[in-house]
């Protein structure tokens, strides 16, 4: 599994999970070809996600906005429009928008040699099941690649991802023109 998924060029994910107590979904789809798009909700509101041409950047939503208290003056200079991240805002998001960084996680929670428990099909499609080093379960593509269509949580981990797409072409947008940027470094005192 592990090798099948170091070779994928793409994957769309989507799902819930509480680790230590916080609550957070996602629908993101990433690549090799370093694009990602997709949006994150936490305690903290929603964002839409962008890694295009090498940057970077978060859409503000009207739930980001709300969650936030954000007076609605100063909401109106970034709602709809992309913030482009710094390297150090980016960092918190790269498990979210690095499709190696991403997997690297995924793998690190199994290993070829995990206990098969089971067998079942997800969306049709006939998978293993499989119980990961730190509890969670794995839920493996037995035919073609060997590749997780779905993950639930284990350890301090609760709730499951599903893995949708691999290696297909995804629709993620490219640079967003310069019109609808906010460059937040400009307003940093």
């Amino acid at each position: 599994m592990n090798a099948d998924m170091a070779s994928a060029t793409s994957v769309r994910v989507t799902g819930s999970l509480t680790v230590d107590g916080q609550k957070a979904s996602l629908d993101v789809a990433l690549n090799t070809a370093g694009g990602a798009y997709g949006t994150v909700h936490t305690a903290q509101g929603d964002l839409i996600l962008l890694r295009a041409g090498g940057k970077d950047y978060a859409q503000v939503t009207d739930d980001f906005i709300k969650q936030q208290n954000i007076p609605r003056g100063s909401a109106s200079l970034v709602l709809g429009k992309y913030v482009l991240l710094d390297a150090a805002e980016s960092q918190g998001f790269d498990q979210f928008l690095d499709l190696k960084a991403f997997l690297a996680v995924v793998s690190t929670t199994s290993t070829d040699g995990d206990t098969i428990t089971g067998a079942t099909q997800i969306a049709g499609t006939p998978v293993d099941i499989v119980a990961g080093a730190d509890g969670s379960t794995f839920y493996v593509a037995t035919q073609g690649k060997a590749l997780p269509l779905r993950v639930a949580g284990g350890g301090d981990t609760s709730g499951q991802i599903d893995f949708l797409g691999w290696n297909t072409d995804l629709r993620i947008p490219g640079v967003p023109p310069a019109s609808e940027v906010i460059d937040a470094s400009k307003f940093a005192s």
